[in-house]
């Protein structure tokens, strides 16, 4: 996070005494205005850590993957992740952070690297300068904030899930749609997205794409449709595709299932 200093608008660091609070304890906050393709780096901390961008765009670069930051977007490093972190070189951003720990700070980490935050929050958070005897007491009130903001129930994990399966429901038909475009249209990191999905349904994203689209072609051969308009339908722009992937899930040809319809 470099030096401790305060030199205005371009980096500030509020110093913050540990209060040892049990939920959530502050640790550190300011912001730092970076220059075009500034590189920060992160060795391992022992608290969370929070960056909120306000203006500008990066790249986060943790775990082999690396995650694109707007505006509007915070990213988050876990305690013991090693990271960096770089502004974009037309547009670098400028950045709030607030670091933590504490039991309900463990609940971050169901968090993508790369997330929708109310800014608001890390702003306030900096008027905690004006306040030198209150001033923990007064980020900690800031994170429960922060935390009730982010894990209210629409926000919660399965919801996540409900949505991108209303998503499927609601594209498959399109055979350009890809795993990509679903994780984008939610604002969530697809790794992030394919875990969750994985871990609350059993299945991969992609096995409810097919098993949707198969479902789908049985419906209109049950209708009456032919292999061929039952597969475009469906999201298959090949029918040997379309062929493979039905046979491997329902156990027969398409040509086959039309013949039990009978």
């Amino acid at each position: 996070m470099g030096k401790k200093f305060d030199n205005g608008l371009n980096y500030k660091y509020i110093p913050v005494r540990n209060q040892h609070f049990l939920d959530l304890n502050p640790r550190q906050v300011g912001h730092k205005q970076c220059s075009m393709g500034e590189m920060d780096f992160q060795y391992g901390e022992v608290f969370t850590l929070i960056h909120y961008v306000s203006k500008g765009s990066g790249v986060l670069y943790k775990n082999h993957f690396s995650y694109k930051v707007k505006a509007g977007e915070a990213f988050i490093i876990l305690p013991g992740e090693k990271a960096s972190y770089q502004a974009d070189k037309n547009d670098p951003w400028f950045y709030h952070w607030v670091a933590f720990d504490g039991k309900l700070s463990e609940s971050f980490s169901s968090l993508p690297p790369v997330f929708s935050a109310p800014g608001d929050i890390f702003i306030k958070m900096e008027k905690s300068e004006e306040m030198p005897i209150m001033r923990e007491y007064y980020l900690a009130a800031r994170l429960f904030e922060l935390y009730a903001a982010l894990f209210s129930t629409e926000k919660l994990p399965n919801n996540h899930v409900r949505a991108a399966k209303k998503l499927i429901s609601g594209r498959y038909g399109n055979s350009d749609l890809k795993i990509s475009d679903i994780a984008e249209e939610l604002s969530l990191d697809r790794k992030y997205l394919s875990t969750l999905f994985k871990k609350e349904t059993g299945q991969t994203l992609q096995e409810c794409l097919i098993i949707t689209r198969i479902e789908s072609a049985k419906e209109l051969f049950e209708m009456g449709y032919g292999v061929a308009q039952a597969a475009e339908s469906s999201g298959y722009k090949d029918i040997s595709t379309f062929n493979r992937m039905f046979k491997k899930h329902v156990g027969m040809s398409p040509g086959q299932y039309k013949k039990t319809l009978k």
